[in-house]
């Protein structure tokens, strides 16, 4: 292969790694220890545990809740928890509702409701 084809070739498996909410590596030129691997390996358990915290919030609030209420609840930064959402969106673990509540800055923000059983 060309080196155009290995550029899109890994380009492709880039946007497979990222487009399912995983942690990624590169393939190392040389052989170390594989950690990049392991690295990725335990960002992605990590980035799973983070959705289930905030899927876990969201059940416990039949009403729903926007992010930064959930954030508010975790602990977190509002900007740790939208990341979240969509990804627990994408995997139809919980919708967006059609109403909206104010945010901390004051602007309209989405409420977001789990939908139970899918957890």
């Amino acid at each position: 292969m060309g080196r155009m084809s290995d550029l899109a070739a890994a380009g492709d498996q880039y946007k497979r790694t990222y487009a399912m909410g995983g942690a990624g590596y590169r393939k190392p030129v040389t052989n170390p220890p594989n950690t990049s691997q392991q690295a990725a390996k335990s960002a992605h358990k990590k980035l799973q545990g983070n959705e289930q915290a905030v899927y876990d919030v969201l059940v416990q609030h039949e009403g729903g809740l926007t992010a930064d209420e959930i954030a508010l609840r975790l602990d977190w930064h509002v900007t740790r928890v939208r990341p979240r959402l969509t990804g627990l969106r994408d995997k139809i673990r919980i919708k967006q509702t059609d109403k909206t509540r104010k945010s901390e800055q004051g602007k309209a923000s989405a409420v977001w409701v789990a939908l139970v059983g899918r957890g």
